[in-house]
């Protein structure tokens, strides 16, 4: 990696301290045109007088007059001032296309590496660091330099990526728009010329560059077009003439192939640099990891698994401490799911046992008891303490009764998940509406929606919310982590909400169930679906003509249907009606 501009200055600052001292016998005058002066005043083209403050120091015997300089200044605006061998020498660590931003700073820095007689080595040695061959006939260094490193379409000047679109044979750079209008088949851009000569007796594929081999430049066909009439007019040899055109054509022919390898070797370098980025990166985390106790599951860490595949570990920029204080919790949480997968791999045979014998702990339950999956049971402390117990030599396979303790302990821990996933949703609706209360979820205007794409249920009320097949699916969506997915696959489901996505509050569905509880006179703040549950509430719609089979309740002589209130609203919502006022469309709609 070459030195940035910044660093090589203060690498030369002894250097510069040591040349002062040696000229400081007698001064130096700088009359150069590399350094700018503004004399005239009164042109509208010349750039701002430098403003000066005099500050007056009284002395015992004269006055002394302090100038401050432009505070607007940059701090490379001595840069002319140090002397040209140190100059020389700073540039000459650069790339073309630092020279090149460095050109364009300040008028005296582009007077200088404009300069043909004064930079060429400058350029020469900035195109060496890179290894790029030279340039292109009948380029300059910066031209060719603009071509290769400025992302820019030479047409409409858009900005591409540096290797995108460089058309080496034409010396030009276009974006996609300008390549497919500039650039056509022979027979488009001849169908407007009366020609009287043969297509073949141009040799048009030999005398100029093509893209594809079919596609020519609008431009060189129309002056390979004058130029061949102007040889035959003035009766010059036509041979001589395609045999230069055709010369200079394979020469650059064979200067393209360079290019082109050039350009595959520095997407090689590349793609290395980037992976030893990356391993840099990942073994800093590592080291970060380790002083945090993690150094046993580091040991552990598969070679393909989900931590060597993580955009934070994967991302190719070096570690400082600010990036490591930003994704240290996700890493941290990372680690706890790698041993939490690797927990339930050691003790494979003590899960297996609890996700047989499960289901029988559940039908021994009240029904009433809202009961959690098998993979938010295994969280609990009381069943890790027994799941996870260490292992013994020559343990025998563990027996069916191990987990027994379930049979009483499944109402306290299903009251204990019961009030945590209450408070998530409660975090969830808060994002909607900033005052949510706990006590709030249990009112009818109060739903949430499933994000899954391909999800029938429309309206989620609480708590029918906690049992929805969508939250503790884990084929919900595709995860880039493997190991949990197949932890997951093998325990038959993932944790309720699983990623903190699969659930969030509907406010569409929430303002249609409120207008519908005003038509039938109850009030949307007390009202709760408990409550409406036991209104009994039949809903008849008098605009739709088809029938639903989901929402029919009761359906007389297959003209009419009814609907409860649930399925009214979850009907009425998978409608648009944008073109009447919503209590109108709540009145019309529907009818008690």
């Amino acid at each position: 990696m070459q030195p940035s501009l910044e660093n090589l200055l203060c690498h030369s600052s002894r250097t510069v301290e040591q040349s002062e001292s040696k000229y400081s016998a007698q001064p130096m005058i700088v009359d150069s045109p590399l350094v700018e002066k503004s004399t005239d005043t009164g042109s509208r083209n010349s750039k701002r007088k430098q403003e000066e403050d005099e500050h007056v120091v009284d002395g015992p015997s004269h006055t002394k007059k302090v100038k401050r300089g432009n505070p607007r200044r940059g701090k490379l605006y001595m840069l002319m001032d140090m002397p040209m061998d140190i100059l020389y020498e700073i540039f000459g660590h650069l790339e073309p296309y630092d020279v090149l931003r460095l050109a364009r700073t300040s008028k005296p820095l582009r007077n200088f590496l404009m300069d043909r007689s004064q930079s060429i080595s400058v350029w020469r040695a900035a195109r060496s660091n890179v290894g790029l061959p030279s340039p292109l006939d009948s380029m300059s260094e910066p031209a060719f330099a603009d071509l290769v490193f400025n992302g820019q379409c030479h047409n409409c000047e858009c900005m591409m990526r540096q290797s995108e679109n460089i058309l080496w044979m034409f010396a030009t750079r276009l974006c996609n728009n300008c390549r497919s209008r500039l650039l056509r088949p022979v027979w488009s851009i001849l169908v407007s010329h009366n020609l009287t000569t043969k297509v073949d007796d141009l040799k048009l594929d030999k005398c100029l560059p093509t893209e594809q081999g079919r596609l020519f430049m609008v431009s060189m066909v129309e002056k390979h077009l004058e130029e061949y009439a102007k040889a035959i007019s003035t009766s010059q040899d036509l041979d001589s003439w395609f045999a230069e055109k055709i010369a200079r054509m394979t020469a650059r022919r064979e200067s393209v192939k360079l290019y082109e390898e050039w350009v595959r070797f520095r997407a090689r370098e590349r793609i290395r640099e980037r992976e030893n980025t990356r391993e840099r990166r990942k073994a800093a985390i590592l080291r970060k990891l380790a002083v945090l106790g993690w150094q046993e599951e580091i040991d552990n860490l598969s070679p393909r698994g989900d931590f060597h595949s993580h955009p934070f570990v994967r991302e190719p920029k070096e570690l400082t401490d600010r990036i490591w204080m930003r994704i240290q919790d996700p890493l941290i949480d990372l680690m706890k799911q790698v041993k939490n997968v690797r927990m339930h791999q050691i003790y494979r045979p003590r899960y297996e046992v609890l996700r047989k014998m499960y289901p029988i702990y559940c039908n021994q339950q009240h029904p009433d008891i809202l009961l959690p999956n098998l993979i938010d049971i295994i969280g609990f402390q009381s069943v890790k303490q027994i799941a996870e117990r260490p292992l013994v030599q020559d343990e025998s396979p563990p027996p069916d009764n191990i987990f027994d303790f379930l049979i009483t302990e499944l109402p306290n821990i299903s009251r204990t998940w019961y009030q945590a996933k209450s408070n998530e949703l409660v975090s969830i609706a808060a994002r909607d509406i900033p005052d949510f209360q706990l006590s709030d979820l249990s009112l009818a205007t109060t739903v949430f929606k499933c994000t899954a794409a391909k999800c029938r249920e429309k309206l989620l009320t609480f708590p029918s919310v906690l049992t929805h097949a969508c939250t503790h699916s884990y084929c919900f969506k595709r995860t880039t982590s493997q190991e949990l997915r197949g932890d997951h696959g093998w325990f038959g489901s993932s944790p309720w909400n699983h990623g903190g996505d699969r659930i969030v509050y509907d406010s569409d569905g929430a303002q249609i169930i409120r207008k519908f509880v005003e038509t039938i006179s109850l009030d949307p703040r007390n009202v709760t679906v408990e409550h409406m549950n036991e209104f009994r509430t039949i809903v008849e719609c008098l605009t739709c003509k088809e029938a639903d089979a989901r929402a029919v309740v009761v359906q007389h002589k297959g003209q009419q249907k009814f609907m409860s209130w649930m399925h009214a609203v979850c009907f009425f919502s998978s409608f648009v009606y944008s073109s009447l006022p919503p209590l109108v469309l709540v009145l019309l709609c529907f009818s008690i």
